[in-house]
């Protein structure tokens, strides 16, 4: 699971499921954020810059 920082993963109920599954998952940590590592970013930030702008 790649796991990229954000306040809703690290919920309670994320750290319970991590808790459970412990040995099943393997949890890959990314900085809060990071475009380089997760090409999607630049596409919510674009997105987010348009819909402000209008």
């Amino acid at each position: 699971m790649i796991w990229y920082g954000a306040s809703i993963h690290r919920s309670e109920a994320i750290k319970d499921l991590l808790r459970t599954k412990s040995g099943w998952i393997h949890l890959v940590r990314l900085p809060v954020y990071s475009p380089e590592l997760n090409p999607v970013e630049l596409l919510w930030s674009q997105l987010k810059r348009s819909l402000k702008t209008k």
